[in-house]
């Protein structure tokens, strides 16, 4: 016989669902973008929460009566959600961080910060880079591995079920290895660019000692800019095909964080 739509334990295991959904909503670039409006967020939310929750009432187990209780399983699974978000989604993180680095050793380069329309710090490589990596991510069906990966999770964690005493090293281990492995992708981005800025500096130095009358610094911003541009474009050639492994990775790295703390 089917539950009732407003049963009390459909609602709580919605809410303990949504709970665990909502970090991804937040963090996540593929799923939603820093400038995403909180409507499209909440609309979101709310269709993966109506999508998974069938499978949490399948496995949950009996839900405590006590509101307090329930709220205090609800932070619990948000806490476990945002493990799992963060692990999925820190490769596109790395990505947009190597490219607000290589942004800022341009600025100063260049004599001036880069601002956005209402006068904020923007990086435009970082967007660059982020959207590069989150249409790659969608293109591999990286969102369909994420999702089901989320399901997986919670037949092996059931939405307020008893977590294992599991060692904390453990779990602390496998953040550490994901977390490594973005650094890696992130430093391998912005290496080439980086190295091409401090060598054209080198040799506008060299060249302002030999001429100075001819080596205005103004007369070098297009030539920073350019050099800056050829090597991001150059090192986004050479890595792109790379980048498909560190996202799988990822991914399954975030599963067995959360299979950790199964019974």
């Amino acid at each position: 016989m089917m539950p009732e739509l407003f049963d009390a334990r459909v609602i709580g295991v919605a809410i303990l669902v949504a709970s665990r959904v909502a970090p991804l909503t937040v963090v996540v670039p593929w799923l939603a973008l820093r400038d995403t409006p909180p409507a499209l967020r909440a609309a979101l939310l709310l269709v993966l929460t109506v999508a998974l929750t069938p499978l949490g009432l399948s496995v949950a187990p009996a839900l405590p009566e006590s509101t307090f209780a329930l709220a205090a399983l609800a932070l619990r699974e948000g806490a476990i959600g945002l493990v799992f978000a963060i692990a999925t989604a820190i490769p596109l993180i790395a990505l947009d961080h190597a490219g607000r680095v290589i942004d800022a050793m341009r600025a100063p380069a260049m004599g001036s910060e880069i601002t956005g329309a209402q006068g904020e710090a923007t990086s435009p490589l970082g967007q660059l880079h982020l959207l590069l990596g989150t249409v790659i991510f969608l293109g591999l069906g990286g969102h369909r591995l994420v999702i089901a990966a989320l399901g997986e999770g919670l037949v092996a964690v059931p939405p307020g079920a008893a977590i294992a005493s599991v060692e904390l090293a453990e779990v602390a281990l496998g953040a550490a290895r994901i977390v490594t492995h973005a650094l890696t992708l992130a430093v391998a981005l912005a290496a080439p660019a980086a190295i091409a800025l401090i060598a054209l500096e080198v040799l506008l130095g060299v060249a302002s000692r030999l001429a100075p009358a001819v080596s205005a610094p103004i007369a070098f911003i297009p030539l920073r800019a350019a050099a800056g541009l050829a090597a991001v474009l150059l090192g986004l050639a050479v890595l792109v095909p790379h980048l498909p492994e560190p996202m799988r990775r990822a991914i399954d790295g975030a599963e067995i964080l959360v299979r950790d703390l199964a019974p």
